[in-house]
């Protein structure tokens, strides 16, 4: 028997110009995500899906439409687990923090406590970072090691919803399948909703998810 899923968010109807264009990026777009679903979004490149992210994230608004958000209720919390938040990003961009060691970029999203726990050092190595690895300046990676240590440092957050931007953009077969296992058990272990952009064969399958085709919304 399948547990019940709370809401994580909706939006109703949402309508989305921009500037330059006569047709709206998005128009009457409909979608809602509850707790434990797993969203793909595909499209080709300008479609929308780092859009649709940023407005989730409240990064940008819609020209018409409502958006509504909701904090679960059934995500389990041991005590003394950092507080749960509603939503946690990789981002398409890195965004990390340059002249620090990759360690030192996960860790700067965990509180105190939590570090002490080991967390980032465990989660790096599952993606494949060698120790010595880690502990050097992210400044001296390739772009699929930064993309490692971007993935990390949104899985060490507990949340309720994670959103994945290209996260295994410049990783081979075999470490894209390591990420997805950590993706897939972090999700799993905080009973949290999915949303992952990009194109890789089978993900969809892999994740069991409901494809969301963005060419088809505008």
């Amino acid at each position: 028997m399948n547990s019940p899923k709370d809401p994580i968010f909706r939006f109703s109807d949402l309508t989305l110009y921009r500037p330059g264009r006569e047709e709206p990026l998005f128009r009457d777009l409909s979608l809602e995500v509850n707790t434990g679903d797993r969203l793909l979004l595909i499209g080709p490149s300008g479609s929308g899906k780092t859009t649709l992210l940023r407005l989730i994230m409240g990064l940008e608004q819609p020209d018409v439409g409502e958006k509504e958000f909701w904090i679960p209720t059934r995500c389990p919390s041991a005590a003394g687990d950092p507080p749960r938040q509603l939503f946690s990003v990789c981002f398409q961009e890195d965004r990390l923090l340059p002249g620090l060691s990759a360690i030192d970029n996960v860790n700067y999203v965990l509180p105190r406590a939590e570090r002490k726990r080991g967390l980032a050092l465990t989660t790096l190595r599952r993606l494949g970072l060698s120790d010595v690895e880690i502990n050097q300046p992210v400044d001296l990676y390739s772009g699929g090691m930064k993309r490692r240590v971007a993935l990390a440092r949104a899985l060490v957050v507990p949340a309720s919803l994670y959103m994945l931007d290209e996260p295994f953009s410049g990783l081979d077969p075999l470490l894209r399948d390591r990420a997805l296992d950590l993706i897939l058990e972090t999700a799993e272990q905080n009973s949290a909703a999915l949303i992952i952009s990009g194109h890789v064969p089978d993900l969809a399958e892999r994740l069991n998810a409901q494809v969301l085709n963005l060419i088809s919304t505008n």
